[in-house]
């Protein structure tokens, strides 16, 4: 899997990101801080860099998830 274009996300909030909780994500999309999409191409990134080493996921479908989130 290549790496998203994340330029959207302004250096802030692609860092703050990765530490906030499912309830203050919520809200991020709530208030439009951020996309669904964003948010989505954030969390595929940090797959496509960690789970070689890890092996969290066994399959993942980008173009679904993708497509879902818009």
């Amino acid at each position: 899997m290549k790496l998203i274009n994340l330029c959207l996300l302004s250096q802030e909030w692609l860092s703050k990101m990765l530490n906030l909780s499912l309830k203050e994500l919520s809200e991020g999309l709530k208030q439009k801080k951020f996309s669904s999409l964003e948010l989505t191409k954030f969390f595929l990134n940090r797959l496509d860099l960690h789970n070689s080493s890890i092996n969290a996921f066994i399959t993942i479908d980008k173009d679904k998830s993708l497509a879902m989130a818009k």
